[in-house]
């Protein structure tokens, strides 16, 4: 039962996302309505708990679980497109088309291996980590620190997950700096007297992660799913 729920649940999500990936696409000038919402701040995490599912469905055989978690975790990431710019929206925008074509994938029977969910989901979050960091980036050059403090912590958690899909990608002491650089940012979130060199130690800690990661992370295939 409880997994009966779930699914409902799944296919409610996509549901809802999937109309405003539509209104983005039909109408981008209302998008800014929807995005720039404290409440979007809630999903900046979403994709990595469906692509954790998928996982699950996917190695205990339940392909159209695993290719519905796919779509939820990529209807999202499509959405973060139009709050990215230059490389990052063009990264973001190939990770969502691939995390796409490998859902289309699973439901045929042509994704072999569990490796293939776990390559692209790393590139994915990796993809997403660059986003929010360079939106902290932002934020901070506008002097807009709390929206900032939220990007710093979105854009360490997908570096994490990034890491863990990449086979810990990251060396521990890189780990460690990242997840300290989280726990500041998100104290600031939660009310802490706003620390600038505390933060700033914090995004530089994205950045080298960033930088090192980006060196192990495969490449998408050419041939595609």
């Amino acid at each position: 039962m409880k997994r009966m729920v779930f699914s409902f649940a799944v296919v409610f999500v996509v549901a809802m996302f999937a109309q405003w990936a539509w209104a983005a696409e039909q109408h981008p000038e209302t998008l800014q309505d929807i995005i720039e919402e404290e409440l979007w701040i809630f999903f900046m995490e979403e994709p990595a708990g469906y692509l954790l599912e998928a996982r699950e469905d996917f190695l205990n055989g339940d392909l159209q679980g695993a290719s519905q978690n796919i779509q939820a975790g990529t209807i999202i990431m499509k959405l973060e497109t139009h709050r990215a710019k230059g490389e990052t929206k063009k990264a973001l925008n190939v990770s969502a088309k691939e995390l796409k074509d490998l859902a289309k994938g699973i439901e045929k029977g042509s994704v072999a291996s569990g490796g293939m969910l776990e390559e692209a989901f790393a590139r994915a979050e990796y993809s997403l980590a660059r986003h929010h960091y360079q939106r902290a980036l932002d934020y901070e050059a506008t002097g807009d620190y709390e929206k900032m403090a939220y990007a710093v912590d979105a854009a360490a958690a997908h570096l994490l997950y990034a890491s863990f899909w990449a086979g810990r990608g990251l060396e521990e002491d890189d780990v460690v700096a990242v997840k300290e650089g989280r726990s500041i940012a998100k104290k600031l979130i939660q009310g802490a007297t706003w620390g600038p060199n505390k933060m700033t130690e914090a995004v530089r800690s994205i950045a080298r992660g960033i930088q090192k990661l980006g060196k192990k992370i495969k490449p998408q295939s050419k041939e595609g799913i």
